[in-house]
């Protein structure tokens, strides 16, 4: 497995030392507390395929993982962290694009030649009887 960074890494405040946790990660020393952010592998066209998955960094003692390269978005120190970071980096793509394509915004170089996706319309919902006062 080949582990490759995102280049503007996003990481949560309590990670303290960038260097060593990231060659802990490739050794697969003990990080015991430590979460992984990458791209979701599916195809854009799939539902969730311009997504972010999270998992802790014991997943990728697995089978599936050895075999495969893999590139980091961000490392939190925690699950709630992770959240949070997930959270901050769909808040950066919203303020930067209107909308939450994050491969387009995380990868902007590979989407040369394609039109910007628009941001879709929200839906509006009638509910029948709704706003009515109960007799």
């Amino acid at each position: 497995m080949r582990i490759t960074y995102y280049k503007n890494l996003y990481t949560s405040p309590n990670i303290r030392h960038l260097k060593a946790v990231k060659w802990r990660l490739a050794h697969h020393a003990g990080n015991l507390a430590l979460w992984v952010i990458t791209v979701s592998g599916g195809k854009k066209t799939e539902p969730g395929g311009n997504q972010l998955e999270f998992f802790h960094c014991m997943f990728l003692h697995q089978p599936w993982y050895k075999k495969r390269d893999l590139l980091v978005i961000g490392l939190a120190e925690g699950r709630a962290e992770a959240i949070d970071l997930i959270q901050k980096i769909t808040e950066d793509c919203i303020a930067a694009t209107g909308g939450t394509d994050l491969k387009a915004f995380l990868f902007p170089e590979a989407q040369e030649g394609q039109p910007p996706a628009a941001p879709r319309e929200l839906l509006v919902l009638s509910v029948p009887g709704a706003g009515r006062e109960p007799a």
